[in-house]
């Protein structure tokens, strides 16, 4: 009776596996990022998509079943692991396609934070090095810990009262936090930008926005001195706020 009973016991079990075994079929499956942003190492369980830019689409053989679609976020040196909330079941008809679109809601492996695809993708935090394009358009040329300065381009000659009063209303980028440089923050431009070519800056004096002396004459009354930056060779010197010299703008921000 115990054989008898063992015998039918592997012969249910080897059905079960058979009919399990019939179900996993091999199909394809489409993933079409419809969404404003590049996603990269995707994969539907176990199955590589690799990359896929917006308003592209990769198509693969997978198995039937159901799975989720998981891939990274990159901005600059940030990445972050995520899924899609929604598990996939692909069948056998082998047209099983999903669409990710920015409200697609997707999860962060990282902490577990739920939302859409545009904004945890624009809540990554932007990391910037030395050179690179800053969120106002301009140049990275100082950062440390999450703090950053950029500056604009060269943007032309004036004296420096002008130069000073313009930055006031000057929007680059749309943002409103510009003014001259300091001899600090223009010698790491000197440095960090004009010396390794980025820009449009060239070897010319350029202001800053610190104060030298006031200078009294008989013929000339009084005149305020300010520094400047000579770009043909780094080195700083007086100049009469009358003068008509080259000028940029700087601005400082964290992405804490």
């Amino acid at each position: 009776m115990n054989k008898l009973y063992f015998l039918i016991l592997i012969f249910f079990t080897f059905l079960t596996t058979c009919d399990n075994a019939e179900q996993i079929v091999v199909t394809t499956l489409t993933i079409n990022n419809m969404s404003s942003y590049n996603i990269f190492n995707v994969e539907y369980g176990s199955f590589e998509f690799g990359s896929i830019n917006n308003g592209k689409e990769k198509t693969k053989e997978v198995t039937s079943g159901s799975r989720y679609v998981t891939f990274y976020l990159y901005d600059d040196i940030e990445e972050t692991r995520c899924r899609i909330n929604q598990v996939l079941t692909c069948e056998e008809s082998k047209n099983n396609e999903i669409t990710i679109i920015n409200n697609t809601l997707i999860t962060r492996f990282s902490n577990n934070y739920s939302d859409t695809l545009k904004n945890i993708h624009d809540n990554i935090p932007i990391f910037y090095k030395i050179g690179d394009i800053g969120p106002s358009g301009g140049f990275i040329f100082f950062n440390s810990g999450g703090q950053y300065k950029e500056c604009s381009d060269d943007l032309g000659i004036n004296n420096w009262s002008t130069a000073n009063i313009n930055s006031l209303s000057y929007r680059g980028g749309n943002f409103n936090n510009w003014s001259l440089p300091t001899r600090s923050e223009l010698e790491l431009i000197y440095n960090n930008l004009y010396k390794k070519g980025v820009g449009s800056f060239i070897n010319d004096n350029y202001w800053t926005i610190d104060f030298s002396r006031e200078l009294i004459g008989m013929n000339i009354g009084s005149r305020n001195l300010y520094f400047s930056t000579n770009f043909a060779n780094g080195n700083w010197s007086e100049r009469n706020e009358s003068w008509l010299i080259r000028f940029c703008y700087v601005r400082s921000f964290s992405n804490n």
